[in-house]
């Protein structure tokens, strides 16, 4: 467990580190109104693409793990079934939010309708598409060219914005920061298809499209109401302010979810296939442990981010983003509860239970929402405080979902021991490649 978290974390830090380098050259070369006006659209289109995806991909990895047939009879058909498939969901994108385009509260200035509708097909499409291929190597419990993929496009954005930087720093803007973020991309696209050239012209196989689709709208709610818990701060506020308030509000977001997203991916990654293949017996031990560990990592997190960041942000991100750190420093404690929510949830799905993501998805969405009809969320930091309980309210309810399923003890999943601060120790400072 701990070479894995170990490997998945240095994997996940990289993924982090060139997404925050990324950031920080796009704010320095926008400016707060244009950086709010392309993180709006960034946002609603990656929110839009998984949400029309009607978790097909994820239906394919249950379709080619299980069933009658073996993954090497039906895996030939993954790939032509995949791009067709990737094409009409691509197409489901592209229509919804040119439906739904007069009711985002999008503030376009310097993107124009019919470019911000042709960016959000071809993100969908990118993403799509190397979902494909994705879905092949994840049913193999294949990683490396996974973690590969994660890793080569923000690497490639923000060489590309380094380019920029270099030659053409007042000639970028909203639409050419996007356009270099959908070409970053696409490199990845021509590496998978090289890698499974030989089955670019398979026969197509209806049967298995359907299957897998099918399994995939059965997964599809709990997936789909996370996607939307998760931005929905970002989207209320897209509807609720102006682009200029709307970039320090990304510049906060991204400099404070830098941290936990290196915490919250490396559990992500590793718990559930962890937890599933511990014994009953000692889950909820193993559960409680992993629980104080994540307590201990999250107050260490809090404790150094409001010493760095109202050094880190004017710094990185220039003077203009100064305000931002008022917003960065009560989101730093609104978000550090999110690791806790990920062990409680991966805990859940360890024993089956799909129903305690729908929940916690649920109750953060109802409590985001009941904020803004008390206060309309005018100052930001309103949003944060709600985002804070919002956070907190769905993680007790997922807790104490264990509580009932997995008798898992409160008084021993709360404050960490010796050993866990030992054990912490080790599990980041442990050599790579001395892992169990």
């Amino acid at each position: 467990m701990v070479g894995k978290f170990a490997g998945t974390s240095a994997a996940s830090i990289g993924v982090v580190f060139f997404t925050f380098l990324s950031g920080v050259l796009v704010a320095r070369m926008l400016g707060p109104e244009a950086r709010g006006e392309y993180g709006s659209i960034l946002l609603i289109a990656l929110t839009a693409t998984p949400l029309a995806s009607l978790s097909y991909f994820d239906g394919v990895v249950v379709s080619l793990r299980s069933g009658a047939r073996t993954s090497t009879e039906d895996l030939p058909a993954v790939i032509p079934s995949g791009l067709l498939v990737a094409s009409f969901l691509t197409l489901i994108v592209g229509v919804s939010l040119a439906i739904l385009l007069p009711f985002l509260g999008l503030t376009l200035i310097e993107v124009s309708n019919a470019n911000f509708l042709l960016i959000s097909v071809a993100i969908a499409a990118t993403t799509f598409v190397s979902s494909v291929f994705i879905s092949i190597e994840r049913s193999m419990l294949r990683f490396d060219r996974f973690n590969l993929s994660r890793l080569l496009s923000p690497a490639l954005y923000s060489m590309l914005l380094l380019l920029f930087w270099t030659v053409a720093r007042d000639r970028i803007n909203v639409a050419t920061a996007l356009w270099l973020f959908i070409i970053a991309k696409t490199p990845i696209i021509f590496v998978w298809a090289w890698v499974f050239r030989k089955r670019l012209l398979s026969r197509l196989d209806p049967r298995f499209a359907r299957r897998a689709g099918a399994a995939g709208l059965r997964l599809h709610i709990a997936p789909a109401l996370t996607v939307l818990a998760g931005s929905m701060d970002r989207l209320i506020g897209v509807a609720a302010w102006d682009n200029a308030v709307l970039g320090q509000y990304f510049v906060a977001f991204s400099a404070v979810g830098a941290g936990i997203g290196v915490i919250s991916s490396s559990l992500s990654a590793i718990l559930l296939p962890y937890l599933s293949a511990t014994p009953k017996s000692q889950r909820p031990v193993r559960i409680s442990r992993l629980l104080r560990l994540t307590f201990l990592a999250s107050a260490m997190f809090v404790a150094v981010g409001f010493v760095v960041l109202p050094i880190v942000i004017p710094l990185f991100y220039g003077q203009a983003f100064a305000p931002s750190v008022r917003f960065a420093l009560f989101m730093l404690v609104a978000m550090s509860i999110q690791p806790l929510r990920v062990v409680v949830l991966e805990a859940s799905r360890s024993l089956g239970a799909a129903m305690p993501s729908t929940v916690i998805a649920l109750t953060s969405i109802a409590v985001l929402w009941v904020g803004y009809f008390l206060t309309g969320y005018r100052d930001p930091v309103l949003l944060i405080v709600f985002l804070g309980l919002a956070n907190l309210s769905s993680t007790v309810i997922g807790a104490w979902n264990l509580h009932r399923d997995a008798d898992l003890k409160f008084d021993r999943s709360i404050l960490p021991t010796l050993d866990d601060a030992v054990l912490f120790r080790s599990l980041f400072f442990r050599s790579k490649g001395s892992g169990e």
